[in-house]
Order: C-alpha cells, then sequence, then structure tokens
C-alpha cells in the first residue's frame, strides 16, 4: 500500500502549482551562492521531499529554472559528481513523471509549430553523429542537443497558465541577480568560498562568478539583462520596480567586471536596441552618453587594451588562436560541408592536420583529449564544422523563426493591452538578438542559453494560442 500511495503522489498533478513553484525558485536560489555541502544536501532533501510528495510539477519547473543557467557553476571538485549526481537525478525524476503521466494519458502532449523545427536540428544532430571520428565525443555533444531538446518539451508541457510563466520568468530574473550579486561580492575582494576563483586574463583578475569562467558568466549575464530592464519597465509595484532595478544594476556591474570584450559589445548593441525601441529622447541619450564618460576611465586601461584589440582586430594571443582556430573551422567545413566532421568533433580533427597545435598554443605538449571540448569560439562556423552546413541550416531556421515569433507576440500583447508580456517579449527578442551578436565569439555550447529563449517562446504560444490564431 504505501509504495502503491507514493507512486500516485509521484504522478499526482492536483496541488496548485504557483505557490509550490516558487518555494523551489528560492530553495533552489541558496545554491546559488555555495553556502555548504551541508546546506547543499538540505536544500536538496527539501526539495526531493517536495518533489516525491507533494507535486512533480514543482520539481520540474525549479529544475527548467535553475540548471540552464548554470547557476550550480563550480563546486569544489568533491562536491560536483555529487551535487550534479543529485540534480540530475531530480531531472530525470521529473522527466520520468512526466512521460509516465503521458502514457497514462493524464496530460496530453503540446505540441506547437516549434516542434518542427526543434526535431529537425535533433535528427541532423543524431544523423552526424554517425560520421564522427570519435563515437565517445560525438555521444558527449549528442547528449547535450538531447538535453536541450528534453529541457524544451518540459517547458512547453509545464508552464500552461501565464501566472506560472510569470513566476518562471521571475525565478530567472532573480536567480540572475544572485549571480551577479556574488560576482560583485567576488569583485570587491570579499569572496567567502576561496574554491570559486577569479579567472586570470592578462593582466585584469576577472571575476567568474560560480561557472569558473569569466566569459561564461558574462554571457549568463548579459542574455537576462534585457529581460530584467523590460519587466521593470512593465512592473508598476513599487517594491518589485526596486528589486528589478537593484537586479539589473548588479547585472550590468557584474557584465563589466568579468573584463569580457564580447559581453561589452553585447551591452552596446542592447543599449541601442532599447533606446530604438523605446523611442528614447535625445536628453535621455545624452544622459546615458554623460553617465559612461564618467564611469569609463574608472576601468582598468587593460580593459579597455581588450577592448580596442577587438575593435580593430589587433591581435593579442586570445585573438589570434581564436582566429587560428576559426580558420580551422572553415577548412573543415570545405572538406565535409554536408553534415560535418561529426557533431563534438571539431577538437579532436585539430589534430588531423587542421591546425598546427604546437605552434598556435605553444611548444608545450598537447593531447588530443585536452582538445575534446575545444571549439572555433564562434557558434556559426563551430555549428558548420561539427555538423556540416545542414545543421547550420537547422540553427538559423530556428533562431529565424523564433525571432518572427517574438515579433507576432509584441503585436498581439500590444492588441489585447497586455503590457507586462508585451514588454517581456520585447526583452526577450533584445535577448535574442545580443546572444546572435555575442555568438560570432562563443563556443558552441552557449546554445543553451538560445534553447531558454527559444522553449520561453514556445511556451508563450501554447498559451495564448485559443485566444487568436498565433
Amino acid at each position: 500500500m504505501f509504495i502503491e500511495k507514493t507512486f500516485q503522489k509521484i504522478f499526482s498533478l492536483t496541488i496548485r502549482q504557483e505557490v509550490l513553484v516558487f518555494l523551489g525558485g528560492i530553495l533552489l536560489g541558496y545554491l546559488t551562492f555555495k553556502i555548504s555541502t551541508l546546506l547543499i544536501f538540505a536544500v536538496l532533501g527539501i526539495f526531493f521531499f517536495c518533489y516525491l510528495f507533494v507535486n512533480p510539477t514543482f520539481g520540474i519547473l525549479a529544475v527548467l529554472g535553475f540548471i540552464p543557467m548554470g547557476i550550480l557553476g563550480t563546486l569544489t571538485s568533491a562536491d560536483i559528481p555529487v551535487v550534479l549526481s543529485l540534480i540530475r537525478f531530480l531531472g530525470m525524476g521529473a522527466a520520468t513523471a512526466w512521460i509516465v503521466n503521458l502514457a497514462l494519458k493524464k496530460i496530453d502532449l503540446v505540441y506547437t509549430p516549434m516542434t518542427n523545427y526543434i526535431l529537425f536540428f535533433g535528427a541532423i544532430a543524431f544523423i552526424s553523429f554517425w560520421f564522427a571520428t570519435s563515437k565517445g565525443a560525438a555521444f558527449g555533444a549528442l547528449f547535450v542537443v538531447a538535453n536541450q531538446i528534453i529541457y524544451y518539451f518540459l517547458v512547453i508541457n509545464t508552464i500552461k497558465t501565464e501566472k506560472l510563466l510569470k513566476i518562471f520568468i521571475w525565478t530567472m530574473v532573480i536567480s540572475n541577480g544572485l549571480l551577479a550579486l556574488f560576482g560583485i561580492i567576488q569583485f570587491l575582494g570579499a569572496n567567502p568560498f576561496k574554491e570559486l576563483v577569479a579567472t586570470a586574463g592578462g593582466e585584469l583578475t576577472r571575476i567568474s562568478g560560480t561557472t569558473g569562467d569569466a566569459n561564461w558568466l558574462a554571457m549568463l549575464v548579459v542574455m537576462i539583462v534585457p529581460i530584467t530592464i523590460y519587466w521593470f519597465i512593465a512592473e508598476t509595484t513599487p517594491w518589485k520596480k526596486t528589486l528589478l532595478l537593484w537586479a539589473a544594476i548588479l547585472q550590468i556591474l557584474t557584465t563589466t567586471f568579468t573584463y569580457s570584450r564580447m559581453a561589452a559589445l553585447g551591452l552596446g548593441l542592447m543599449c541601442l536596441m532599447i533606446m530604438i525601441k523605446q523611442k528614447v529622447k535625445p536628453s535621455t541619450v545624452f544622459a546615458v552618453i554623460g553617465l559612461s564618460s564618467i564611469i569609463a576611465p574608472l576601468l582598468p586601461a587593460a580593459y579597455w587594451d581588450r577592448v580596442y584589440s577587438t575593435v580593430f582586430l589587433e591581435a593579442d594571443f586570445a585573438i589570434s588562436v581564436r582566429f587560428e582556430l576559426q580558420k580551422a573551422a572553415l577548412k573543415m567545413i570545405t572538406d565535409y560541408p554536408l553534415l560535418g566532421v561529426g557533431i563534438g568533433n571539431f577538437g579532436i580533427n585539430l589534430f588531423r592536420g587542421y591546425l598546427d597545435v604546437a605552434k598556435v598554443y605553444g611548444g608545450a605538449i598537447h593531447t588530443v583529449e585536452a582538445f575534446t571540448l575545444t571549439g572555433a569560439h564562434n557558434l556559426y562556423l563551430d555549428t558548420a564544422a561539427n555538423m556540416g552546413l545542414l545543421g547550420l541550416a537547422a540553427l538559423v531556421a530556428l533562431i529565424v523563426y523564433t525571432w518572427k515569433e517574438m515579433k507576432r507576440f509584441q503585436r498581439f500583447f500590444k492588441e489585447t493591452n497586455n503590457l507586462p508580456l508585451m514588454n517581456l517579449c520585447h526583452g526577450l527578442e533584445v535577448s535574442l538578438v545580443v546572444f546572435c551578436f555575442c555568438s560570432f565569439f562563443l563556443h558552441s555550447l552557449s546554445t543553451k542559453y538560445f534553447w531558454i529563449l527559444f522553449s520561453i517562446t514556445a511556451a508563450i504560444r501554447y498559451i495564448y494560442a485559443p485566444l487568436k490564431k498565433l
């Protein structure tokens, strides 16, 4: 009887979702700060209990809100296997509960036209797997794509109401604000978690938060800044507006102190787009320029050297290595145009005559295994080299279709006078454009941030399709 009741609890979808999801977001938010291993286990214990005996939807949405944001980041080497195993177990449990409910016909499979695009991308990834030189590296990359597809299906099958959508956005924005706050603490030298060290970058010490890498932190935060700003514009409650303002300030400061050239250009593009879309008055533009001119001299000279070398293509070590990697990617695309060298095999194929590794990286001994995760530092070239022009076409189709849907939603919510969600769609659009721009400088693993935008867009389409033919 106990086992039967337990399984009934696992697959029950009757408890109110909103409060449980909110509480789950707060609990998992503590993981951002990595206070202690004991607290992590306590939080996970409470989380697992609620997931098992209260409502699996709580577990699903909490996982959706935090895991793809990478907030767990880098823990200690001893903590990583245990904590990530628990998180993956919870995620697998959430997916299993959903699949079983689907099989028992307790819930219906949500379908949107965007599903066709994601399945096409997944099919190309699967086909390219069979042409890969290293099946091990290919399987790892294919596993990442599978996780992204599962994430999409979990989002559209979980977030089915406007209230859940708003709570999900709040969870993302606030958790990202907490991540930014930790970055500021790290910048001020008051980091209580010595295992989370900053990233060395030439003459600069670049904060990396809980991600372990300054560029990943920069991309993680800069993607959410537009959503935070537009959520702030739409909000009317004073205390919520204040909270969002502080979150945006922390996000921008943290992005700046990563000293990421890519993020600096991304922030500039974001500001330009917001000013154009909001039809900002010239006086406000001059005020922003004036404030920037006051802040700019306070940044280290080495930071401006990094930005200058990017804009004017002057080679420092990082820039020169990336150019060589991108040239190698172009050679691979020329040799394997249709399906590429095989998903996840770009780094390994560098040793097949596409790059003089010792010359580019220095005279030290370099092994194939060490380059398994090496990318071209350009999402588009990376995708084409790994999955061919078919894979690149599938990715571009996903991006273009997502952008068209966002524009359609903006018109719809403007017509229905739903200002909060109209602003959300504006924020999503700006985030998408910033992502597409920054992807010229990023590893193919950065696509995990795009899947967040893609999945939210699909969820919006499902929620509002009954109201109008979207």
